[in-house]
């Protein structure tokens, strides 16, 4: 059962900073000039970062060829030696932080703090409801009252600088939710996530 929510994670559509887009749109026209010749990873197929991607190429309506890895520590080669051309990811923030690579759009519900200038994907006009974050959870049956007891105290120490400063440096964005909100989110993102597997078609090779 729900207790709290501790951090969104921030993933958002990273490039090498020498390709020629600047946003999701500038990617949008790139790959419907291009069918099918720009590359995308995930940790897999079949993972909630495969569907994240194909997604966007419903939403787009483009063609752009998924490419799976183990890891993104695995691909992150190929995209710096350009054999791979987007990551939707966070493992790349120190070469962001140095120039090398650059995002296009963040797949979380508010910008980064880090990175205030680059917009979400509902900004760019490419919203969908599978985001990823991270939160504890009790096994069922748990008094209600200690769910409360535990997530305030959770909540409490989301507001330490020290820990929003972490959070940050490691591609996070802290975030509250009471037992009752993080419940009522979790509802609705696994509405979201049956209807974009619908949407999609998606399939696990």
């Amino acid at each position: 059962e729900p207790i709290a929510a501790y951090g969104e994670v921030i993933y958002a559509f990273g490039v090498l900073s020498t390709m020629k887009v600047n946003n999701l749109k500038d990617l949008q026209a790139l790959a419907k000039a291009n069918p099918g010749k720009l590359s995308y990873s995930s940790p897999g197929s079949g993972s909630a970062t495969n569907l994240r991607g194909e997604a966007f190429k419903l939403l787009a309506g483009v063609d752009i060829t998924h490419i799976p890895y183990r890891t993104g520590a695995e691909a992150l080669p190929d995209l710096l030696g350009g054999r791979l051309d987007i990551m939707l990811d966070n493992i790349y923030l120190p070469q962001v932080r140095i120039g090398t690579v650059k995002m296009l759009g963040v797949l979380s519900e508010r910008r980064h703090p880090e990175f205030p200038d680059v917009p979400t994907f509902a900004e760019q006009g490419f919203g969908f409801n599978l985001r990823v974050w991270g939160g504890f959870l009790a096994p069922v049956g748990t008094p209600p009252e200690v769910r409360e007891i535990i997530g305030k105290a959770v909540n409490e120490l989301n507001l330490e600088p020290a820990i929003i400063e972490r959070q940050i440096k490691i591609g996070w964005a802290p975030f509250n939710k009471t037992p009752a909100e993080l419940s009522a989110m979790m509802a609705e993102e696994i509405e979201a996530y049956k209807d974009w597997i619908k949407r999609t078609d998606f399939r696990i090779d």
